[in-house]
C-alpha cells in the first residue's frame, strides 16, 4: 500500500515537472534565460514540492497547520511564500536592533507562521491582521500549540480601513494583495495613522510584486535583499517629514 502510495506521488511529482518544463519552453515572462527558467521550475516541482510534502508532514504531528495552500470559502486562495530563507534573510536585517520599545504588525498573516517567528525577538507588541476568518481560527490555533498564545495577538480585519495602526513602527508584510487599489487603500492608512502619530515606520515586504506603488506613494527603499531565484525581501521607510518633503498625498 506504501508503495503504491509513493509511486502515486512520484508519477504525479513527474507529471507536473514535464508540465512545468513544457511552459518553460514555451514562452518566458520574465526574460530569463531559458536555462534558467527550467533549473527554476525543476526545483519547484520535484526537490520544492518535496520539502514542502515533508514539513508538512511533520506539522501535522504537532497539531499545526502551515501549509502552504488552502482554497476558503470567499474564493480567496491561500499562500505562504515566507520560508525558512525568508526568516533567514529578515533576521539578517533584524540583527540587534529590535527592542522593547519597537512593535510589528504582519498584515495578511494568514496561518500565523512569521507571527511565530517574530516571537523569537523581544518585539513589545506582534500582531497578525487576516481578513479571512478561517485563516484567523488555524493561526490561534497554531500559535496556541506553540506556546505563544500570550504573546501575539491575531485580528480578523480588513487593512484598508484598520485604525489600530498607531502602536506598529514595523510592518511585514508577504504579497497579500492581487489587486492594486488595495495596496494603495492599506499604505494610505498607514499614512494617517503616521500623522496620528509621528514616528519613522518600516515596512518589511516579501515577494514584493507592486512595489512600484509603495514608491509612488513616497515611499523610501532603504534595503533589497535578494531571497531565492528571482525574489527577494525590500525594506521601505516612510515618516510624517517624509511625506512633507515628497508632497505625497
Amino acid at each position: 500500500m506504501k508503495r503504491r502510495y509513493w509511486r502515486q506521488r512520484l508519477l504525479t511529482g513527474m507529471e507536473i515537472m514535464l508540465t512545468y518544463l513544457g511552459c518553460a519552453l514555451l514562452r518566458d515572462n520574465r526574460g530569463e534565460s531559458m536555462g534558467f527558467t527550467i533549473i527554476k521550475q525543476i526545483y519547484r516541482c520535484t526537490l520544492g514540492k518535496l520539502i514542502t510534502w515533508h514539513v508538512n508532514a511533520r506539522d501535522q504531528k504537532r497539531g499545526l497547520d502551515f501549509s502552504r495552500e488552502v482554497d476558503t470559502k470567499e474564493g480567496v486562495k491561500y499562500g505562504a511564500p515566507s520560508t525558512a530563507r525568508t526568516q533567514h534573510i529578515v533576521r539578517k536585517y533584524f540583527g540587534d536592533n529590535i527592542t522593547e520599545e519597537d512593535s510589528i504588525i504582519d498584515i495578511g498573516c494568514g496561518k500565523g507562521r512569521m507571527l511565530a517567528f517574530f516571537a523569537e525577538f523581544p518585539f513589545k507588541q506582534i500582531c497578525g491582521l487576516e481578513y479571512v476568518q478561517e485563516m484567523v481560527d488555524i493561526a490561534k490555533n497554531n500559535i496556541g500549540v506553540l506556546g505563544l498564545g500570550g504573546g501575539v495577538k491575531i485580528i480578523a480585519g480588513d487593512a484598508r480601513v484598520y485604525e489600530d495602526l498607531d502602536q506598529y513602527n514595523y510592518f511585514y508584510m508577504s504579497n497579500p494583495f492581487w489587486e492594486d487599489d488595495i495596496m494603495v487603500a492599506l499604505i494610505k492608512n498607514i499614512k494617517k495613522s503616521i500623522s496620528r502619530n509621528n514616528r519613522m515606520i518600516h515596512i518589511i515586504y516579501n515577494n514584493p510584486r507592486q512595489e512600484n506603488i509603495l514608491i509612488s506613494q513616497g515611499l523610501v527603499l532603504e534595503k533589497e535583499m535578494p531571497v531565492f531565484f528571482n525574489t527577494k525581501v525590500n525594506v521601505y521607510t516612510f515618516s510624517a517629514q517624509q511625506q512633507t518633503k515628497n508632497n505625497v498625498v
